[in-house]
């Protein structure tokens, strides 16, 4: 992960970059974080056999157009190879 997300992210900041542009934007609020977690706690597969929808709140995926997202919520059909870095696994549709 580059220096500057790491410096970003300890100082409470969310950085993403979006068409070779830094955006930011402040913590969210505790009302968008109940929301947050009360969609999460209701995401699960269709059926069995189908997408995982293994989910993850506010981590960085890396898009390959370059653009590094931090969505407030990302399924993806599988658990993403990337612990230590941006995910590079895309989100599910």
């Amino acid at each position: 992960m580059k220096p500057q997300f790491v410096r970003a992210e300890e100082l409470g900041i969310r950085l993403e970059i979006v068409g070779g542009l830094a955006l930011w934007e402040g913590p969210p609020v505790w009302k968008h974080q109940k929301a947050v977690d009360r969609i999460r706690a209701t995401i699960a597969p269709k059926e069995p056999g189908a997408c995982a929808c293994v989910h993850a709140a506010d981590v960085y995926v890396q898009f390959a157009d370059g653009s590094l997202k931090r969505p407030d919520i990302s399924i993806f059909c599988r658990e993403p190879n990337e612990e230590e870095e941006a995910v590079t696994l895309l989100p599910a549709s």
